[in-house]
Parts: structure tokens; C-alpha cells; sequence
């Protein structure tokens, strides 16, 4: 009895150590979580607006220039400033010198080494080659600068899991690693498939090194439902590298909150901002169906129903610069617009500080055309990407006329002058 009875207390005893053991870990993760620091900044901030003029250097393509594109989809440049065009309905790069001449073409479609089938993005890898990421199934071909077959990878299932497969959306490379957002989909015996929307870092030969980003989600393919609340994530302008290799990301659709992590998935800041959400217009409800309508063309079946949010994005973009500020592109930063302006960005020290907002004067219609940012002063225009990209894809616009065709797209350099 007295054995029992000691048993018993034994019991009681490692049953409370372990429940001790529980809420202490339980508080410092709590207390590890609450030591990133997060930097509150007011609607308003302290500086005056800042702006720069768009002064054209050149322009490629249009319906009299020599050079013809399909849709171009991203633009990067090397260290020399030859700028590379990823042309995802041509499967191919065009390569450009820093005046706008032209050099040569890389990669083209197909299914065999070194080519790809309307890569969704790419990126130039620390060895100089180019990583064309093809979209379903998720793989990277590399290519050499000649257009040589240079290997790539798969992405696969962690412990490479049975019935699964992934979507690569896009890439970019710093600091000699990769970082790649996509999808991994899960498929069981129902018609139910789990999917986790992703950015994490790769070694160049595709070894998962961290995840930096991740939400899970489901489709249900017996009721198929596609819905912008579902397919939201980060990887819709909200999040970019700093030169350090620091990840910024927006996780939340409609909340002014920016995530800064470090290579390892480490977070090590957060920098909000007061925002007042703003209600879309009938056209932005539109732009918004068609690109919703894209993604459920690329599906086998399609979906009997389409869902829209009522309104934008808080954060619609933001951009990592060379000299540490961040520039983040908000739902009010072109509505409405202001005469001369193309675009208009708060931005942040590298504090995380909300210092001032800056202007970028110039032509151009920030809701049509696309610009990519090319080192610390140069911007780089592609006009007509939303129309180009959805027609592509086989998106409908409401109202046009059957028979519209969309103008041949221009490439367009810009100098960003004080």
C-alpha cells in the first residue's frame, strides 16, 4: 500500500514537472517571439514629399520597332547593366546592353534540355546562368549565357511525398542563393487537394535551405470554388531581398504589416503603418476577376464560380533598394492620380522608419503597364503587361470587343532624376 501511495505521488509529480516543463516553454516562446521588434509608424510622415522625374533614355519594340515581344513578364540586369527581357509566351530571353541594343536571344520552348514551356519567371544565378522557372510542374532549367542546356532541378514534396506535385510562380537570387514562391498541392483520394503556398530559400542546385513565407489552403474539385481570398499570398507584389538577403513580406492582404526576415527564416522586425483600407471601383473589380480568371484557366477544369474581394490590398508592392530603404507601394499610391504622376511610394529607412513619400513623374498608367527597377536609378517600363498577360492566358474583359487586339508591347528605360 505504501509502494501505491508513493507510485502514485511519483505520478502527480512528473504529471505537474511535465506540465511546468509545458507553460515554461510555452513563455519563452512567447517571450522569443515578442523580441523582434515592431516598429509602429503614424498614417502620416514627418518628411516632405519627394520627386522623381521618369527622363527616357530608350525604348524597344511598339508596332515600328525591330524588336518583337510577346509578353514580357520580368526584366533583371547583370553587373555590367545588359538587361535580360523573360518573354513568357515566347519561352525566351532577349538580351539587351544597357542602351537598349540588342544582343542576343536565349532559350526557346520545348520540352527537352534547356528549354521551357511559358516560364513564369527567372532569375541570373551567381554563376552567371539563367534560371527559366516553369511554372507546372515546378522545375528550374538552367541555361548558360550562350543558351547552352546547363542542368536545373525539381521542386519536390519535403521526404518526397507520394501524390504531390508544385507550382513554381517566381524566383530571384542574392547574395549566391535562390529564392523561389510557389505552391505545393497535396492530392488524396477525394476530390480534396491541400496545398501550401510558399517562398523559401535554395542553394543553386535546389536543396531547401529555409522556408521564409508559407499558407496553407484546399480546393475542393467537386465544388470548385476559386476565390481571391483563397489564392491570396505574399507572392503578389508583397515581398522582396534586400542586398543582405533579408526577406520583406506583407502576409496579410489587408493590414499595413511588413515582416523582415533574415536568410535563415528568422524574424527580425516588423514595421507597420496606420492604413485605411480602400473599397475597389467597378474597373478595379474587373482587373481583379480577369486575373482571377487566369489562374482557373490554368486548372484541368474550371471553376464553376469566381470570387472577388471587395477591396485592395493594402501593401500592392514594395521594392528593396540598394542604399537599405524600402519603398512600398500602397492602394492609394496611384488613387487618385495626381496630375503627372506615374506612381507614388512611402518609404522607410532601414529602420523601418516612415520617413517620407516619393513621386515618380513621368508618363505611363501604373495600373497597365508593368516596371521593373533596375539598380538604384533606372526604372524600366513594359506597357500594356495587364492586357498582354491576360490575354495571354485566355482572360475575358468585360465589354470589349471580340475582336480587339492588344498593341505590341514596348520596352521603355527610364532615368530616375531629382
Amino acid at each position: 500500500m505504501q509502494i501505491g501511495r508513493r507510485n502514485d505521488a511519483r505520478r502527480r509529480m512528473t504529471q505537474a514537472g511535465v506540465w511546468t516543463l509545458g507553460i515554461a516553454l510555452a513563455l519563452c516562446a512567447a517571450a522569443g517571439a515578442a523580441e523582434a521588434p515592431i516598429v509602429n509608424n503614424p498614417a502620416t510622415p514627418g518628411g516632405e514629399l519627394e520627386t522623381l522625374a521618369l527622363r527616357e533614355l530608350w525604348r524597344v519594340g511598339g508596332l515600328d520597332g525591330e524588336l518583337f515581344f510577346g509578353v514580357v513578364g520580368s526584366v533583371v540586369a547583370d553587373d555590367a547593366g545588359n538587361l535580360y527581357l523573360l518573354d513568357t509566351q515566347l519561352s525566351e530571353v532577349q538580351v539587351l546592353t544597357s542602351d537598349g541594343e540588342y544582343l542576343r536571344t536565349i532559350a526557346r520552348e520545348g520540352e527537352g534540355p534547356g528549354e521551357v514551356r511559358q516560364p513564369s519567371d527567372f532569375y541570373l544565378a551567381p554563376d552567371g546562368r539563367i534560371g527559366l522557372l516553369q511554372g507546372f510542374p515546378g522545375k528550374v532549367v538552367y541555361v548558360e549565357q550562350d543558351g547552352t542546356p546547363a542542368g536545373g532541378f525539381s521542386i519536390v514534396q519535403p521526404g518526397g511525398q507520394q501524390g504531390s506535385m508544385s507550382v513554381l510562380v517566381q524566383g530571384n537570387a542574392r547574395g549566391g542563393e535562390i529564392y523561389l514562391a510557389g505552391i505545393r498541392m497535396r492530392f488524396g483520394g477525394s476530390s480534396i487537394s491541400q496545398q501550401t503556398y510558399f517562398v523559401s530559400r535554395y542553394s543553386p542546385e535546389g536543396e531547401e535551405l529555409a522556408t521564409l513565407a508559407t499558407r496553407d489552403t484546399e480546393i475542393d474539385y467537386a465544388n470548385f470554388i476559386l476565390t481571391e481570398a483563397g489564392l491570396d499570398f505574399v507572392w503578389n507584389g508583397r515581398w522582396d531581398i534586400d542586398p543582405e538577403g533579408r526577406v520583406y513580406c506583407a502576409p496579410e492582404r489587408n493590414a499595413y504589416r511588413i515582416e523582415v526576415r533574415a536568410p535563415d527564416g528568422t524574424l527580425e522586425r516588423v514595421i507597420t503603418r496606420e492604413f485605411e483600407t480602400r473599397g475597389r471601383t467597378a474597373e478595379e473589380k474587373e482587373v481583379a476577376r480577369r486575373l482571377v480568371e487566369v489562374v482557373g484557366n490554368q486548372y484541368p477544369a474550371p471553376p464553376r464560380e469566381i470570387g472577388i474581394e471587395e477591396d485592395e490590398p493594402d501593401i500592392m508592392g514594395m521594392y528593396c533598394r540598394p542604399d537599405g530603404e524600402l519603398w512600398v507601394r500602397t492602394s492609394r499610391s496611384d488613387h487618385p492620380r495626381h496630375a503627372g504622376e506615374f506612381l507614388r511610394f512611402d518609404v522607410f529607412d532601414a529602420e523601418g522608419r516612415f520617413t517620407h513619400q516619393l513621386a515618380l513623374a513621368g508618363p505611363g498608367d501604373a495600373r497597365q503597364d508593368a516596371h521593373h527597377f533596375i539598380g538604384g536609378d533606372r526604372l524600366v517600363m513594359v506597357t500594356g503587361a495587364l492586357d498582354a498577360y491576360s490575354t495571354m492566358h485566355g482572360a475575358s474583359s468585360e465589354g470589349a470587343a471580340g475582336e480587339a487586339e492588344v498593341e505590341p508591347m514596348q520596352v521603355i528605360c527610364y532615368q530616375l532624376e531629382r
